[in-house]
């Protein structure tokens, strides 16, 4: 496997606790992170998910950005059972994870498979709004194509592969990829409506760039169908370790 699930599961192998927490070097966890989230665990839970903040609002591209990958999980956040939580900064129950063996390295490739197949399993996700994180996101356009196509690579492929597609399903889904932009923002619109009104005007506004954006999704789901993960996920690895992300610096 590589480095991006391998690297995870030795983490979890090597680990002593019950309960096993990720988290981007480019985020910062609020006071009383990891006591929440012990504290969750305890209740049962073998899924924990946060509530996010921005950390570099404001800057380029950061607030579409933000609205794109994490509305969801924005403050206020929901306390309760979600369908998912946000990717590479959950905590899970370790003996959940070990006992998927051998393929717990494909597992660890990529959190929204990993959490349909919890789901699937038998285990809610659950997010608990006193666990919180502050997210320095991507602030050029270029970078973020080149993310959500690395991504969205290693998606698609390991989604094929944990629920066994077959390849008339694979050519299939790579044939209709170009609906995938359209109906991400037609989602994403919906919930924003549901939710979040208040943001709408900021939904529009960041149009452009989420077009940009999903299209370099849909060519990167393509791609996974149809070639493979390929070297996707050391590449993304690569970008989630090493790429920029503008800040504001604080006056001293």
């Amino acid at each position: 496997y590589e480095p991006i699930g391998l690297s995870r599961a030795i983490g979890v192998q090597e680990a002593r606790a019950p309960v096993v927490a990720f988290i981007e070097d480019h985020c910062v966890a609020h006071a009383g992170w990891a006591q929440g989230i012990v504290e969750v665990h305890a209740q049962g839970w073998k899924a924990i998910g946060c509530e996010v903040h921005p950390a570099n609002p404001g800057i380029g591209i950061s607030d579409a950005i933000g609205l794109m990958n994490f509305v969801q999980w924005r403050s206020p956040a929901r306390a309760g059972v979600h369908d998912l939580l946000v990717g590479h900064n959950t905590a899970y129950d370790r003996a959940v994870l070990l006992a998927f063996g051998d393929r717990l390295a494909l597992m660890l490739r990529c959190d929204p498979v990993l959490q349909w197949k919890l789901q699937e399993n038998g285990h809610a996700l659950f997010l608990d709004p006193r666990v919180k994180i502050s997210h320095i996101n991507e602030t050029e356009i270029g970078t973020i194509v080149h993310g959500y196509f690395l991504w969205n690579r290693i998606f698609a492929s390991t989604r094929a592969e944990v629920f066994h597609w077959s390849a008339l399903k694979r050519w299939g889904w790579s044939i209709l990829s170009p609906l995938i932009p359209p109906v991400r923002l037609l989602k994403h619109c919906v919930y924003i409506l549901r939710s979040h009104p208040a943001l709408l005007r900021q939904y529009v506004q960041s149009l452009h760039v989420q077009v940009i954006a999903q299209y370099a999704a849909a060519a990167g789901q393509a791609a996974g169908l149809v070639f493979g993960i390929g070297d996707a996920g050391t590449s993304f690895l690569r970008y989630e370790l090493n790429q920029p992300r503008r800040v504001q610096m604080k006056s001293a």
